[in-house]
């Protein structure tokens, strides 16, 4: 699901490298809006039980790829908004319409809200250590880089998150990490460290990074432009559940 992309709506060039082929013609531009175009379908549902079918996301044809919340553009189109707030893209009016996509989903011929409720395997916790911890791999070979998306940067805390996420970090508040490239025994190899966990937890999230291909080319092209670059990143752990909160990633380069 794409929620947002920003105060101007991005969401066609952030999903065109991933779009099949035979959705690469799609036509959209400022005038004509990738939420609006012909590369999109509405997707209609009731925000609550008893009311009519609205106009709740945008569905890319013929994909399980949904746009929802601001990013979908107006869905209010033929409506007649009378509540306190008739801004079309507001959480207002988007907030309940994302809330019924999600219960659609969810509740769908072949799925059910035990499949998708579940609660998941519980993740191994990486120890915490004040006095810190690195772990060095190869970089990808030049031939098999990938070509760098137009959002890189996202792309990368996008797929970090994910790859965080495997793991628990009880006793840390705030974790860091920082990528780079060294040059060791003249081969040039990335280095994996964070000041608050242990070499062996370390060693850990280097295998979650070897584990995702586009993540590992991603930050061996991110530190081997011109001169060796670090790239860090610096993202809360929520108390609660020992997870990181993707949204507060922050990242330097």
């Amino acid at each position: 699901m794409v929620l947002c992309t920003g105060f101007d709506n991005k969401v066609g060039d952030v999903l065109r490298g991933t779009l099949p082929a035979q959705m690469q013609s799609a036509k959209f531009d400022a005038k004509t809006p990738f939420a609006t175009s012909a590369a999109v379908q509405d997707v209609k549902g009731a925000v609550a039980p008893g009311l009519s079918p609205q106009t709740i996301a945008r569905q890319v044809v013929g994909e399980s790829v949904y746009v929802c919340g601001p990013a979908a553009g107006d869905l209010t189109v033929g409506e007649v908004l009378n509540g306190p707030n008739t801004n079309p893209v507001s959480i207002f009016n988007t907030g309940p319409r994302s809330a019924a996509l999600g219960r659609s989903i969810a509740l769908a011929p072949g799925a059910s809200a035990k499949k998708f409720f579940a609660p998941k395997t519980l993740q191994p916790a990486l120890a915490a250590s004040a006095a810190g911890g690195s772990a060095t791999m190869a970089v990808v070979p030049d031939a098999e880089l990938p070509a760098a998306p137009a959002y890189s940067d996202l792309q990368v805390k996008t797929l970090l998150s994910l790859a965080l996420d495997r793991f628990r970090y009880p006793g840390v508040k705030k974790l860091e990490l920082e990528v780079r490239q060294e040059v060791q025994d003249a081969a040039r190899v990335l280095v994996v460290s964070s000041p608050q966990l242990d070499a062996a937890s370390a060693s850990k999230l280097k295998a979650a990074i070897e584990g995702d291909r586009e993540l590992h080319g991603l930050l061996t092209l991110f530190t081997r432009t011109g001169v060796i670059r670090e790239v860090s990143f610096s993202v809360q752990v929520d108390a609660g559940s020992d997870r990181v909160w993707p949204a507060s990633m922050r990242m330097t380069r």
